[in-house]
């Protein structure tokens, strides 16, 4: 019974303590206390809160709770290396392919060249930010941005031909040369929206460009809208027979699967690129009429071309 009696003495001794170093704490150490039990209840938190106006200090986030979050803001997720790579999660690459903007060939390089250093040397934001804080009549306004408009367009097609350029000066007829400017511009929207790091200053000229371009009054005069809808894979393989047929097969999941080699033994490493060559190579021999057209007439085929997408 005695020992009955100490052991259950145990528990109020504790507690005994524990109420004894609470109370030698100072108010610091016990506002502190206080928020981290506090965090572990969720369900009091906001009741304590305010009745004894902690909102503050429940609030407060340690700096070592910052420096934590800052590194995992920006940390890459990253999987197990011994992990095979899952091929079993379905992707619809005839819905996604919509979406993706083809890359540019190395004969539209020449046109981004033109556009960026079209929109480089242009001061056409900064006239249009001077005539916005001065009172000027509507119609002078339009007459001024009709003035820029024309001359961009008129340099662009300068810089790419002399010859239709001073034809362009002649006669100011921009919608003869509509698909000029409208195959230079998406150039230029496309190429951003592959690479979002490049173009920073030429890139926002261009979109004031183009926003004011569409204006009803303005189009009306150039007689032509100068946005028109950005080039995709998908657009690419509608004009093929069989290429939209490729995106419904199952090698094209291989064939553009990730090789990450983090954790990897080398033979697989291998085994996985040798995986997605042999796939590159037979959806080229199965949908590209290039390599067909190439294989039929030199009695062998050797590698692969993906001159369709061109």
């Amino acid at each position: 019974m005695a020992d009955e009696t100490v052991e259950g003495n145990k528990p109020e001794e504790g507690i005994g303590d524990l109420a004894g170093s609470i109370d030698a704490c100072d108010e610091a150490t016990l506002k502190r206390l206080l928020s981290a039990v506090l965090r572990k209840c969720p369900e009091s938190r906001n009741k304590v809160a305010q009745q004894y106006n902690l909102a503050t200090e429940l609030s407060a986030v340690s700096e070592e709770e910052r420096r934590r979050a800052v590194e995992d803001q920006y940390r890459e997720l990253k999987t197990s290396g011994n992990d095979e790579p899952d091929l079993s999660d379905e992707v619809d690459f005839y819905e996604r392919a919509k979406f993706v903007p083809m890359r540019l060939t190395y004969d539209e390089r020449k046109y981004l060249r033109l556009i960026d250093s079209t929109m480089h040397v242009s001061h056409y934001t900064d006239h249009m930010d001077a005539m916005s804080g001065a009172r000027i009549n509507p119609a002078r306004r339009l007459a001024l941005q009709m003035k820029q408009l024309c001359a961009i367009l008129t340099g662009m097609q300068l810089s790419h031909s002399y010859e239709h350029g001073q034809q362009l000066m002649q006669n100011r007829e921009f919608s003869t040369r509509s698909a000029f400017f409208q195959t230079v511009l998406e150039i230029g929207r496309r190429y951003k929206i592959l690479n979002p790091e490049r173009m920073r200053d030429s890139y926002g000229k261009l979109m004031y460009f183009l926003q004011d371009s569409r204006k009803p009054e303005v189009r009306e005069l150039i007689e032509f809208d100068s946005v028109v809808r950005v080039r995709t894979v998908y657009d690419v393989l509608s004009r093929s027979p069989r290429g939209l047929e490729m995106l419904e097969d199952p090698q094209l999941r291989v064939a553009t699967m990730e090789i990450m080699p983090e954790g990897k033994h080398r033979t697989q490493i291998q085994r996985e690129i040798k995986a997605k060559e042999a796939a590159i190579k037979n959806l080229s021999r199965t949908y590209c009429s290039v390599a067909r057209r190439r294989k039929h007439q030199y009695g062998s085929f050797s590698g692969y071309s993906f001159g369709l997408l061109r």
